[in-house]
């Protein structure tokens, strides 16, 4: 993508234009996630965002999903394989918590240490909006994963969740 369509594309958020937008694999890193999230601040339209495999990093998700926490249409959500860890997760676990009518949730192959795995598990308690949720491959410790799977008793509206090949203290065999 160049920077002209990149630039126009912001236009097009701030304008409300947008409904959907699938950014996969445009290389926006860190910088085009906070002039994107500053785009998204004042959207009112957007209701699927595609951002994976973008190397956005903690400090473009967290740029991102603060952007989002006052979304009221935003249905769909991937960020997977960002390079997002501790400092994006815990933003993540906000969005979770936050108003926002998520229904699917795709945050697979990041890093979710075990701190960040805890406040998320409290976070999937309270959500009433999230159906599908995808954390494959996220390098979780298995205290961690249990955490999230007991966190989901009670959660009632969580139709589908997808983890798989978590990998533990460099161990890259997955379970």
């Amino acid at each position: 993508m160049t920077e002209e369509e990149f630039q126009s594309i912001l236009i097009e958020l701030k304008e409300n234009k947008l409904i959907s937008l699938n950014l996969e694999s445009c290389a926006i890193k860190a910088e085009g996630a906070r002039a994107l999230a500053e785009a998204l601040a004042g959207n009112t339209t957007l209701k699927s965002l595609n951002l994976a495999w973008n190397e956005i990093l903690d400090g473009g998700a967290v740029a991102i999903i603060e952007a989002l926490e006052k979304s009221k249409t935003l249905n769909e959500l991937d960020l997977n394989h960002n390079e997002i860890s501790k400092e994006g997760v815990f933003a993540l676990a906000g969005l979770v918590r936050s108003k926002v009518p998520l229904k699917k949730l795709n945050f697979s192959d990041n890093v979710i240490p075990h701190s960040a795995a805890i406040n998320l598990a409290i976070a999937l308690k309270v959500n009433k909006t999230i159906e599908e949720l995808y954390l494959f491959g996220d390098e979780m410790r298995t205290d961690s994963i249990l955490a999230i799977v007991k966190s989901l008793e009670v959660n009632d509206t969580l139709k589908e969740f997808f983890i798989g090949h978590q990998f533990e203290d460099g161990d890259r065999g997955g379970y």
